[in-house]
């Protein structure tokens, strides 16, 4: 698979991956019925706006360059680190 295809792969695994979890969250945060609302929260513009937001961290960090260039524990590292900025600046 060359370079531009597997860029490609990443982009929309990580889109439909982002997409899941929100899904997951919304439905145990709001559908649930654990909190209860008085009006529901929107699913699709926060979803796309989240998705949006982790999708430019990830393109910051340099997670869509090529994978060969480092080793695997840097690339683990890197995301552990994107992760922890992102949610500690998303919780803000």
């Amino acid at each position: 698979m060359n370079a531009r295809r597997e860029h490609i792969v990443t982009l929309l695994i990580d889109i439909f991956t982002i997409n899941l979890a929100y899904l997951a969250y919304y439905y145990f945060r709001v559908r649930s019925g654990w909190i209860p609302y008085s009006i529901e929260p929107e699913l699709i513009l926060p979803m796309v706006f989240v998705c949006i937001y982790w999708l430019m961290w990830f393109g910051i960090f340099g997670l869509y360059h090529a994978w060969y260039e480092q080793s695997r524990i840097d690339e683990i590292l890197t995301i552990v680190r994107v992760t922890v900025i992102g949610t500690l600046i998303y919780s803000f």
